[in-house]
């Protein structure tokens, strides 16, 4: 049997590289990884409004440090998907533990000054981007053969769950401790270091499954050949930037809209939207699985239709003020969230080729992203439009993308079993 100083490689006998050494399937661990990686990218949210009342920063203020961390996530997307093709999924997956753990411990220290929020959301969206660009990854290979003999498609979801789990969990228990427990602006990221820390024995124990040494993978052109592939241009990424955008205009945008009709609850209310977006996200994943159709692009239609309800829902809002409907909507986006992500990571799986899924994972995932900045967009541009007028901008372009893929549904299929 053959090791590598990481641990075991794709060599390891049979029983060893399907079930772990004690017994765990793989991909459970690195789909956990996932989960504590977006529970810390997520933990921020609930305490926007804590920050700013305590902190005495702007709404802009808020949400610019909602938006540097896209700023520190889309470029370790673009970078670590790469580099987990070409050095392999372990080394990308340990940096982005350590930069979580970085992460929340400069947040932690925020009390002392302000502007540690900047860096410690950056180095948080540093973590994020090169876990889901690498961790995906990883969970795809170990749902495959010899580690797992799971149906197609298994990979895309665990992963979906593992991440939509830490994106929800980890702010509704923040949440809960910013209501209820000492120190609000510490203790939530003091937890977090703790249940993080045993994630560097996981990724360490984890099989490397990837196939292609670093000397192999860097020849041959670009990182991600298959980007150029027309379905991606035209069925993916049309769809992609709404998977994370409707979830900023759920969990920050609403709240935030509805402040004055919620006031004196707004912690509680966005923690419940934040429960209510993540909840249908992982609730809906199952019919994302039926309703892929590898011969079309029929999941991310139906994704997108339910992005457009989502919008109309909470345009009608934020005319409204009505947090009941603010509810509904953000039932809707979550659905729209859980059916995207899934259907999303199951093309990419279905157009990357061997050399290069890594690579167009983090593409994926980073064109996603462009929607989080939605929200630090829309408070800039406040002064000169309300959010009924933008929302329903929002509600038209998403239409126009659902065109654009409904016009190329069943064309540049990958030709691969």
């Amino acid at each position: 049997m053959s090791t590598s100083p990481g641990g075991p490689t794709t060599s390891e006998t049979p029983h060893l590289a399907s079930r772990g050494r004690r017994g765990v399937a793989p991909w459970v661990p690195a789909t956990l990884v996932l989960t504590v990686v977006g529970w810390g990218g997520n933990q921020f949210t609930p305490l926007m409004l804590l920050y700013r009342d305590t902190l005495g920063l702007s709404s802009v203020t808020v949400n610019a440090v909602l938006g540097v961390y896209v700023l520190g996530l889309i470029p370790a997307l673009l970078l670590g998907g790469p580099a987990s093709d070409r050095i392999g999924r372990r080394p990308v997956t340990t940096w982005a533990v350590l930069a979580a753990l970085l992460g929340s411990a400069v947040m932690a220290a925020a009390p002392l000054g302000a502007w540690l929020l900047f860096p410690g959301r950056f180095i948080t969206g540093v973590s994020v981007g090169l876990a889901m660009a690498a961790a995906t990854s990883w969970v795809k290979e170990l749902s495959s053969p010899p580690f797992d003999h799971a149906a197609a498609g298994a990979g895309a979801r665990r992963a979906s769950v593992g991440l939509t789990a830490g994106f929800g969990f980890g702010p509704v228990l923040t949440s809960a401790m910013a209501e209820w427990a000492p120190a609000p602006e510490v203790l939530p990221y003091l937890l977090h270091l703790a249940v993080t820390l045993p994630a560097l024995l996981a990724v360490r124990a984890l099989p490397e499954p990837s196939r292609l040494s670093p000397r192999r993978s860097v020849h041959g052109g670009p990182a991600a050949p298959s980007v150029h592939r027309p379905r991606f241009l035209r069925v993916v990424t049309p769809a992609a930037p709404w998977v994370f955008g409707v979830n900023a205009v759920s969990i920050a945008v609403v709240p935030l809209v509805l402040s004055s009709a919620v006031a004196g609850h707004g912690l509680a209310y966005a923690t419940l939207l934040i429960a209510l977006t993540f909840g249908a996200g992982l609730a809906v994943q199952p019919l994302a699985r039926r309703l892929d159709d590898p011969g079309s692009a029929r999941a991310l239609l139906v994704a997108l239709g339910v992005v457009i309800l989502g919008l109309g829902v909470t345009t009608l809002t934020a005319a409204s003020l009505n947090p009941w409907i603010g509810m509904a909507g953000s039932v809707v986006l979550g659905s729209s969230y859980g059916i995207n992500l899934v259907s999303g990571l199951q093309e990419v799986q279905r157009i990357a080729g061997p050399r290069d899924l890594g690579a167009l994972t983090g593409i994926f995932y980073a064109l996603g992203y462009l929607g989080f900045l939605l929200p630090t967009v829309m408070a800039a541009l406040a002064g000169w439009f309300d959010y009924v007028a933008m929302l329903s901008a929002l509600t038209v372009l998403a239409a126009l993308c659902l065109a654009v893929v409904a016009r190329s549904s069943r064309s540049g299929l990958p030709q691969r079993d």
